[in-house]
């Protein structure tokens, strides 16, 4: 078994379909959050649909929580999806593995920006490898003999999780992607704690 995990859609229905191309039957796929385009809701049925259609897993982001707090279901969107929708936890727990929105000490809201931050959060929890989004951005730091470091991802290139190592990665955006502008879908097979970054190209 193996974690495709994925985040930060942003009502960008034909990008999530690119994004779920790119997995295999049995994996087990983890979405981390935002369907909606931030307070707007285009795209965002269409989203959902795909989503539970696909039986992900969904970990709410701050724009689902915003939406679902102030927003009513709206009339074209089934009971069932919206039921679907607001059974997303802030964070869920596998094994080893945390899945999160923004961070594990801010579930929906911190954005993991510095070594500083990374070891803030190392010390907020038990986990061993923390899968994120919310940053829009591919990051991966690495948390070994007390020490805190930045290291790199490179597309299609397995990289093997050191085993005494502590991880929090953050996974892009299929949506919106900051860093490069190329969707992202992170793997992650936790029998060799192995990762692996794929991309596909926008629009």
């Amino acid at each position: 078994m193996r974690y495709a995990i994925m985040a930060d859609v942003h009502g960008r229905e034909r990008e999530l379909v690119k994004a779920l191309q790119l997995t295999e039957p049995d994996d087990r796929i983890v979405f981390l959050g935002d369907v909606p385009d931030y307070r707007s809701k285009d795209g965002m049925l269409g989203c959902l649909m795909t989503l539970q259609q696909h039986k992900v897993r969904g970990i709410r982001g701050n724009c689902d929580n915003y939406v679902l707090n102030f927003y009513e279901r709206p009339p074209e969107v089934d009971p069932a999806i919206w039921d679907f929708y607001r059974s997303w936890p802030e964070k869920y727990a596998e094994g080893e593995v945390l899945f999160v929105h923004g961070s594990p000490r801010n579930p929906l809201a911190e954005r993991i920006d510095s070594v500083e931050k990374a070891w803030r959060n190392f010390q907020a929890g038990d986990f061993n490898v923390c899968f994120h989004g919310h940053r829009h951005r591919l990051t991966c730091f690495e948390c070994l003999d007390q020490d805190v470091r930045l290291l790199p991802l490179t597309a299609d290139k397995p990289f093997l999780l050191h085993p005494a190592g502590r991880y929090i990665i953050g996974v892009g955006s299929i949506g919106d992607p900051r860093d490069e502008q190329l969707g992202s879908v992170v793997f992650y097979g936790p029998q060799r704690r192995e990762v692996v970054l794929r991309h596909f190209a926008l629009g």
